[in-house]
C-alpha cells in the first residue's frame, strides 16, 4: 500500500450511524474508514490480527488501560453495536481501500473515571487507542486515526478526547500538531487531552 503522508482529508463523516461506519475521503481518492466489525467480518479480522507483532500487541494492550479483554477477534465481532451510552465501548477496525490496516478501541466514560486528566467529573469523555498492522506503520495511519477519532468523539457529543501514548510513537507527535495538551507522564506513558 502506498503512503498516505502526501494526502489531505477532503471530507470526514459518518457513513452509517446505525452500523458505526466513519470515514475520511482522502485527496488521492482513497477512503480511510473505521467501523465496528460484525460476525461476518471474523475471518478477515483474525487474519489481520496475526499480522501484528507480539511487541506491538503488548504496547496496544498496555496503552488500553481500561483493561477490557477485546483481543479475541470472535468477541470483537460479537460486541453490541455502540449507540452513545455512557459508560460504553466500541471496538473498531481501521481500513484503507477495504484493506484492514489496524484496530481501535474507543471508550466513552465520564470524567470521574479519568482522575489523571484533570477534567470535570460529569464531562462526557472519549478515549481511543490504536494499533496498526506492522507493515502499515509509518504510512500515515496514525495521522488519520487522530482526525477521525476526534470526529467520532464530537459525533457522540463528548466534551473531551483523551489519550495515552508512548513518546516514541507517531500518534503522540501527530496529536501535538492537532492541538492536544500534554498533561503528564508516568514512566514511558504520556497522558494528553483535547477539549472538543
Amino acid at each position: 500500500m502506498r503512503t498516505m503522508r502526501d494526502t489531505t482529508p477532503m471530507k470526514i463523516g459518518c457513513h452509517d450511524p446505525m452500523r458505526n461506519i466513519f470515514y475520511i475521503n482522502l485527496s488521492d481518492g482513497r477512503d480511510f474508514v473505521m467501523y465496528q466489525p460484525r460476525k461476518k467480518d471474523r475471518g478477515g479480522q483474525k487474519k489481520a490480527w496475526k499480522q501484528i507483532s507480539d511487541d506491538n500487541k503488548r504496547r496496544y494492550r498496555r496503552a488500553n488501560y481500561m483493561d477490557v479483554g477485546l483481543y479475541d477477534m470472535n468477541e470483537r465481532c460479537k460486541f453490541p453495536l455502540y449507540k452513545g451510552e455512557v459508560p460504553g465501548m466500541m471496538p473498531l477496525s481501521v481500513e484503507v481501500d477495504e484493506r484492514i490496516v489496524g484496530f481501535c478501541d474507543f471508550f466513552f466514560r465520564y470524567g470521574e473515571d479519568f482522575p489523571n486528566f484533570n477534567v470535570d467529573p460529569e464531562d462526557k469523555i472519549g478515549n481511543a487507542s490504536i494499533v496498526a498492522l506492522d507493515k502499515y506503520q509509518g504510512i500515515g495511519v496514525g495521522h488519520y486515526f487522530s482526525l477521525l477519532t476526534e470526529f467520532i468523539a464530537r459525533h457522540y457529543e463528548c466534551q473531551w478526547i483523551l489519550g495515552v501514548t508512548f513518546p516514541t510513537g507517531g500518534t503522540w507527535r501527530i496529536r501535538r500538531k492537532h492541538g492536544w495538551e500534554t498533561i503528564g507522564r508516568q514512566g514511558k506513558i504520556i497522558y494528553h487531552r483535547k477539549r472538543l
